[in-house]
């Protein structure tokens, strides 16, 4: 009986231990969970990049996520986080996202009670790009601007130069402010642009400051399908000149005209003005261009000419068009003389300096005629004598007219003297003849000068 009791009471102590601990985790079970759940909600989600840059096709890795405690505590839980794309422009492989079209859209990160939102941004990829220029020549203090080009797949074109990131080699050289290039000492560098893993490079030549253009010839005249050259020459401070011909960029203005390669040509039935404006260093210097109507001839008049030093005599030009239309065009040709030093040109007009021979050259379009130009002595003065100074009517006797020049040496120009008298007497190549009685007064001229002869008529 004794035993019975014991066994019994054994039994009950275990059964009131068992209640007490399941009404104890019972009480305690809904605190526990209400602090796991506090601890949960005791961070947030931070991502690095904070956004994404995708190109069309090109996988990028995910974003590198950490949760952050308040406690200050950070853990790295990328490896546990769950993402979602905003909608299929996105494409999720692994750790790695692609975008298959579009602009934007957005990637949500999950990570326990806890979200992030990753901005990403979709662009194309360039198939191609286009620097202008391509190389830079610039005079020192003269700027030039940097234009990039990027072309996608569809055909479409980007203005990106904006968008790349601009140094220099060398800023003693050349400067970079945004996207323009500054001279700054006479040398070479080469500016470089990255964008991405994308490089730009563009030598850069700075030279000594540039004064002026200068085109040669210093204008044009064309006539339909006719083409001419030109070249351009820089002055440098200095004095110093060069041929930059090859490096200048030249924008026609004016219809009728094509440039290309230093060559302009008329490219139709066009007639007026037109122009090619040239570019270089800084500098600009425009080349004028007339159009006009094929020329059939060209008349020049005269066909050699005789100066007198310190005299100028005019030249005309004569042009007949393919419409029998003519036109005086001594003004248009360019003259130039062969011997400056005896002849000279002045627009259109000869200018004898000195006695000798030279000839002069014409240049229009196409065509080019040649002058020759004789500069005698300046003729200073006429002398008339005859072989008697007293005639009875009828009766003749001869004369003679001497020009005398600066040179000193006088030729006779009797036979080329032009005469003239009151009547008493007449005088022709040579003769006098006497008329009536009285006081007979002739006059002789030639090349500008004259003289007075007097013969008493008894």
């Amino acid at each position: 009986m004794k035993s019975v009791v014991i066994s019994r009471k054994g039994h009950f102590s275990l059964g009131w231990l068992v209640v007490c601990s399941v009404m104890i985790f019972a009480l305690l079970w809904p605190a526990s969970i209400q602090a796991k759940s506090s601890a949960a909600a005791s961070f947030k989600l931070i991502a690095a990049p904070k956004s994404l840059s995708l190109v069309v096709g090109k996988e990028i890795d995910l974003p590198r996520v950490n949760a952050l405690y308040k406690d200050g505590r950070i853990e790295d839980v990328t490896g546990s986080v769950t993402w979602q794309p905003s909608s299929d422009m996105l494409m999720i492989n692994g750790n790695k996202v692609s975008a298959r079209y579009g602009t934007s859209a957005k990637l949500k990160g999950t990570y326990g009670n806890q979200t992030v939102t990753v901005p990403v941004q979709i662009r194309e990829d360039f198939v191609r790009y286009e620097t202008d220029p391509a190389s830079v020549t610039l005079s020192a203090g003269s700027t030039k601007p940097i234009k990039v080009t990027g072309y996608y797949a569809s055909g479409k074109k980007v203005s990106i130069a904006s968008k790349i990131k601009w140094s220099s080699g060398n800023d003693q050289v050349a400067k970079v402010s945004g996207t323009t290039i500054k001279g700054i000492a006479e040398g070479s560098t080469t500016v470089t642009g990255v964008m991405g893993e994308k490089k730009f490079e563009i030598p850069v030549q700075i030279t000594p400051k540039i004064l002026k253009l200068t085109v040669t010839p210093a204008k044009l005249v064309l006539t339909p399908g006719k083409s001419a050259t030109y070249s351009v020459q820089a002055i440098y401070e200095g004095g110093r000149t060069v041929d930059v011909s090859s490096q200048v960029t030249a924008k026609v203005d004016g219809k009728g005209i094509q440039e290309s390669n230093r060559t302009v040509t008329a490219t139709g039935q066009s007639q007026g003005k037109a122009s090619v404006k040239l570019y270089y260093g800084g500098k600009g210097v425009v080349l004028p261009v007339t159009l006009q109507e094929s020329l059939v001839s060209i008349e020049v008049q005269p066909t050699s000419l005789v100066i007198e030093a310190g005299s100028s005599k005019p030249i005309k030009v004569i042009g007949t068009y393919s419409s029998g239309k003519k036109a005086s065009i001594g003004s248009k040709v360019a003259w130039t003389s062969a011997n400056a030093q005896i002849a000279k040109t002045t627009g259109s007009s000869v200018k004898g300096l000195a006695e000798g021979t030279t000839t002069i050259v014409g240049s229009y379009g196409d065509r080019t005629f040649e002058i020759p130009v004789q500069v005698t002595p300046k003729l200073q003065k006429l002398k008339v004598a005859a072989s008697t100074s007293k005639l009875a009517p009828n009766q003749t006797t001869t004369y003679q007219v001497m020009a005398v020049y600066s040179s000193g040496n006088t030729t006779d120009v009797t036979a080329l003297a032009q005469s003239k008298s009151n009547g008493k007497a007449t005088a022709h190549q040579g003769t006098i003849t006497a008329v009536s009685k009285g006081k007979a007064v002739i006059t002789f001229t030639y090349g500008g000068k004259s003289t007075t002869l007097r013969i008493t008529i008894e």
